[in-house]
Parts: structure tokens; sequence; C-alpha cells
């Protein structure tokens, strides 16, 4: 009898789990994902493969929300 087992699922990278984060479409703090990713590398990373992410500074907060699919840019927004 020979036992055939499903393969085990793929580990979620950094950025599946920075995607599931910011799917609601709210801004996020960089403080959500302290301790493991480095952030900025994953949103670079992401916004290569054509995710629009925007960015925001408030105060010493970087903030930072995934725009619907089709949005072009790159999503940074600058201050008045």
């Amino acid at each position: 009898m020979t036992l055939v087992s499903e393969p085990l699922p793929r580990p979620r990278s950094q950025c599946d789990r920075i995607l599931e984060i910011l799917s609601d479409r709210r801004w996020h703090s960089h403080h959500e994902f302290y301790g493991w990713c480095v952030l900025h590398s994953r949103i670079s990373e992401l916004r290569r493969r054509g995710h629009t992410i925007r960015t925001r500074r408030d105060g010493s907060l970087y903030l930072y929300r995934l725009d619907p699919p089709g949005t072009h840019g790159l999503g940074i927004e600058v201050p008045a």
C-alpha cells in the first residue's frame, strides 16, 4: 500500500501577511508590522509587483494603506 500525502501548505510570506493586514483599505501604522518585517523593503517589493500602497506621515508615525486594484502611481502622499 502506498501512502500519498498532501503537500504541506507554503508558509505565508511577509508580503502575504502585509497584504492581508492592508486588505481592509484602512490606514495602518508602521508599529503594527514592527518586529517581524522590514516594512519599507516589503512595501517597495509589493509596489514593484503592481500594488498601490499609499504612504503618509502623521508626526512620528508612518501610515500605509492599500489602494484598490487598477490604481496607478507610487502611492506617496505629499503634504500640501
